[in-house]
């Protein structure tokens, strides 16, 4: 299973006085522990989300985000193993199609009737009251281990749409007032404050109330497009059609980001709250106090249709992710190395990383800058895979190296051996993820 451990204050932007929120009155919450990178060979990832990748060791705001993978149970189909162990696993009668856990490892089911709740201590299985469909989405966990998520239903109309939180330690959920249209990114800061992006625009949930508001005072900036994170300061940073913007948390008017006119594709913060976009356009980053991006030429689109898909920060270097190249460079932006293409990455205890291309999977080595490609082991005989590589996991139980592989003909998973040869896994029902 994939945590995405993945995106992404309050009366309206218009009203007056001092905030520690976006735009609103003051609210006064404890900040959010530091997660340290306790392996130093580990390259530095704090916080992942969906549209974007918080990184770096000033970090506060840290937060689960989860990537709903539908038809998860048809492809991995482990929990027959739990039917055993669980006192009332009957008690789910229909098909399991997600499965995901909150902050403190419970886990979650989505199934064609609803959501139940696997509490780790209990060992039963819970029917979380008012979620009767499989219809849930943008799921994402505050530092409460309260869990927000968004319901669409034919009911609600062709646009329609529903959000509810799940408060930590409770087995009903509550229906969050204001927002009746579907949404497509739930995110929150660091203040715990959650933010809803719909294509009406951004609709915001400050802490401790049940009712959202419609930020309408971001329309006059241009259609809203989506938020992209938080920084350090909890500063928000969002996009229109055309334009990327930041909204400081003690004020009430976004200031306009200059030179960065791109479609956003990638958002990161590291040390020093300096900021990385990636773009269709390359990567750009913004350093603290600045109001300008800087473009990092060193990186040349190989082609037009090119994009960013990701940062991922060690020590020493940058690793840029892109369609065409994965690019290393060093903290003066100059070009180290060039990898192969990829779209997704893990890493093991020792700081290797394993990078997913549209050709296979390969091993890469910081310390020795070598990289090589994994090979499959089919009927004894070893090949290099040309398919694509969707979702890389690293099970910290047994110290392997999980993927998953995308052929014209199937989907096949497959266990990396400590020998670097990838055996495929025909019996996947019985790994526990």
């Amino acid at each position: 299973m994939k945590k995405i451990l993945s995106i992404l204050s309050t009366a309206a932007l218009m009203c007056t006085g001092i905030s520690n929120v976006i735009a609103c009155e003051p609210n006064k919450q404890k900040e959010k522990k530091v997660i340290s990178n306790k392996n130093k060979n580990k390259p530095i990832i704090v916080n992942k989300r969906i549209n974007y990748i918080n990184q770096g060791k000033n970090e506060k705001n840290v937060i689960k985000k989860i990537k709903r993978s539908v038809n998860f149970e048809k492809e991995f189909n482990f929990y027959k193993k739990s039917q055993k162990s669980i006192i009332n696993f009957d008690k789910i009668k229909s098909k399991i199609i997600s499965f995901f856990n909150d902050n403190y490892d419970n886990n979650y089911f989505i199934v064609d009737n609803g959501l139940y709740l696997l509490r780790k201590k209990e060992n039963k299985i819970i029917k979380i009251n008012n979620i009767n469909s499989s219809n849930i989405w943008y799921i994402d966990f505050d530092s409460k281990n309260n869990m927000y998520f968004a319901m669409y239903s034919v009911l609600l109309g062709s646009d329609g749409g529903e959000v509810y939180v799940l408060k930590n330690g409770e087995t009903t959920a509550q229906k969050i007032n204001g927002i009746n249209e579907r949404i497509f990114n739930i995110t929150i800061d660091n203040k715990n404050n959650v933010y809803f992006d719909s294509s009406n625009g951004l609709y915001i949930l400050k802490n401790g109330e049940t009712t959202v508001f419609l930020c309408e005072s971001l329309k006059k900036y241009g259609f809203y497009k989506k938020t992209l994170g938080f920084d350090n300061y909890n500063n928000l940073y969002f996009s229109t059609l055309n334009s990327t913007y930041i909204l400081k948390s003690n004020v009430d008017i976004p200031s306009k980001i200059n030179n960065l006119t791109s479609d956003v594709i990638s958002f990161a913060v590291y040390e020093n709250n300096n900021i990385y976009f990636g773009t269709n356009n390359g990567p750009f980053v913004l350093k603290q106090g600045k109001t300008t991006v800087t473009k990092i030429n060193e990186i040349k689109f190989l082609n037009k249709n090119d994009k960013v898909n990701y940062f991922l920060f060690d020590k020493k270097y940058i690793y840029i992710g892109c369609l065409y190249q994965t690019y290393i460079l060093d903290y003066n932006y100059k070009i180290i190395k060039l990898l192969p293409n990829s779209h997704c990455y893990s890493y093991d205890n020792n700081g290797k990383i394993y990078f997913g291309s549209g050709r296979g999977i390969y091993k890469f080595n910081p310390n020795t800058m070598k990289y090589q490609k994994i090979k499959i082991n089919k009927n004894n005989n070893l090949y290099d895979s040309d398919a694509e590589i969707m979702y890389i996991y690293y099970n910290n139980n047994n110290d392997s190296i999980y993927f998953k592989e995308y052929t014209r003909q199937s989907i096949n998973f497959y266990k990396i051996n400590n020998n670097d040869i990838s055996e495929k896994i025909e019996n996947f029902n019985k790994l526990f993820f």
